[in-house]
């Protein structure tokens, strides 16, 4: 027989409105509906209380849940694939808010005044901007599965120093690769050599940065792959010649799906990138 109390029965309510209009399956859940009525013996109630409280816990902390992503216009920025990969390794779904959405970008660069630039999440109406601090803000909204941060304290601070150097290093680095030539084009394959010298012993024998799972600098670092195609022809040299251990790492990230499915194709990358030096050397022909 069902029970009458309220607190089952907007359990039930709320589970039969979640399975109706959303795409999750009860399933997932392992739960029944049996499993929010009252059985007649006494010792049972308790259990069956506490069962009905995590079912409306559940469902409507998931129903509330409204993400967006923001990306930046070019779907291969390292940026914009680091929220992707990060929001795929917790399992959250997402609306992808891109140039043709219905959100206009004068809108979304109001949410971001300080930088005024994407990619941006935003978390039921709240705004979170730069790609790091995000991935950060998804590992602590989204606790429950695949921790991106380690929970030491010093390791979660050495976490954060590597990411800030493949920020601050890596990327200032590798755009000179493709903007210029000659003794500053080798200066810079020189220098980006180095930095995936330095990240490599970083790594040392583990399969992630993370350890034994994906990490944050994994999560970091891993976008730039994608990107390797276009250094080594715009630069005329061989990343795995020199950092084979790099190469391994990142084709063992890309047997993750979250990471498979979140980076873009090399070649059109390169293709991007072509685009890109071309309006600069026009721009600077024709200032």
């Amino acid at each position: 027989m069902v029970s009458n109390c309220p607190r089952a029965v907007r359990a039930q309510h709320i589970f039969h409105f979640f399975i109706s209009t959303t795409s999750f399956c009860k399933d997932r859940y392992a739960i029944k509906i049996s499993t929010l009525h009252y059985q007649e013996h006494s010792h049972s109630e308790t259990r069956e209380k506490t069962i009905c409280d995590s079912v409306l816990l559940l469902f409507t902390t998931t129903m509330a849940d409204e993400v967006t992503l923001a990306p930046e216009h070019f779907a291969g920025s390292p940026f914009g694939v680091r929220v992707r990969i990060a929001l795929a390794e917790k399992g959250v779904k997402y609306e992808y808010c891109d140039e043709n959405s219905r959100v206009d970008s004068a809108s979304l660069l109001e949410m971001n005044p300080v930088y005024k630039k994407r990619p941006l999440l935003i978390h039921n109406g709240k705004a979170v901007c730069e790609s790091l601090i995000i991935v950060q803000y998804v590992d602590e909204a989204w606790k429950g599965k695949a921790p991106l941060l380690p929970s030491d304290p010093y390791q979660r601070a050495q976490s954060r120093i590597w990411a800030d150097f493949i920020d601050k290093k890596v990327y200032e680095i590798t755009k000179k690769i493709w903007t210029t030539k000659g003794e500053e084009l080798e200066g810079a394959k020189k220098d980006f050599i180095e930095c995936l010298k330095l990240l490599e012993g970083e790594l040392g024998d583990k399969p992630y940065y993370g350890g034994e799972n994906l990490g944050y600098v994994d999560v970091a670092f891993v976008p730039f792959y994608c990107w390797f195609y276009a250094y080594e022809t715009c630069g005329s040299f061989s990343i795995e010649a020199e950092c084979p251990k790099i190469i391994a790492w990142a084709k063992r990230c890309m047997q993750k799906e979250s990471v498979s499915k979140s980076l873009e194709d090399p070649k059109k990358v390169y293709e991007y990138v072509l685009e890109r030096r071309k309006r600069l050397e026009e721009t600077q022909m024709h200032p």
